[in-house]
């Protein structure tokens, strides 16, 4: 049985693409005050490499792993504003 051709993929980007935007509209319906669901744990954009997985195999499932998990930790970096200042150093007692 054969897909029509309009539902064939025709790339691991058109189907990452897909997901992500199916993922982004159900968070801007859903749950606008917390933009990329940072609050939630595990994130749902982590489904985006296991789909890609299963569908493509393991190695692009890593690759889209590690590129969503960057992408997840670089938003809650940007959205967590500008690192704390170092505390100073600490002072050797003296002898």
């Amino acid at each position: 049985m054969s897909l029509p051709a309009v539902l064939r993929p025709k790339s691991i980007a058109l189907d990452a693409a897909v997901v992500a935007a199916a993922i982004v509209g159900a968070n801007l319906l859903f749950d606008r005050a917390h933009p990329g669901w940072t609050n939630l744990n595990p994130s749902p954009y982590l489904l985006l490499p296991l789909l890609l997985g299963g569908r493509y195999g393991f190695l692009p499932g890593i690759l889209a792993g590690l590129t969503a998990s960057a992408l997840i930790v670089l938003q809650q970096i940007v959205l967590a504003g500008p690192l704390p200042a170092a505390p100073p150093p600490l002072r050797s007692a003296p002898p």
